[in-house]
């Protein structure tokens, strides 16, 4: 893992909770017609999107 600090591994997975739930709520509110791998294609971009932007804070943040 990039990160030595737990805050930033469940930063990482509080990004991905937010990012499927949105999924599933947006699927719930288009109905069926839509397919559920929706789901599982936001989990797994939102993955390295969630990594980038908090090592991205990180970096910000030390520089100050």
């Amino acid at each position: 893992m990039p990160f030595k600090d737990r805050s930033a591994v469940l930063l990482v997975l509080l990004c991905v909770f937010v990012a499927t739930f949105g999924a599933q709520v947006l699927l719930n509110y288009y109905g069926p017609g839509v397919s559920p791998w929706v789901i599982v294609a936001v989990a797994v971009a939102s993955v390295p999107v969630s990594i980038a932007l908090v090592a991205w804070k990180r970096r910000r943040d030390r520089d100050e």
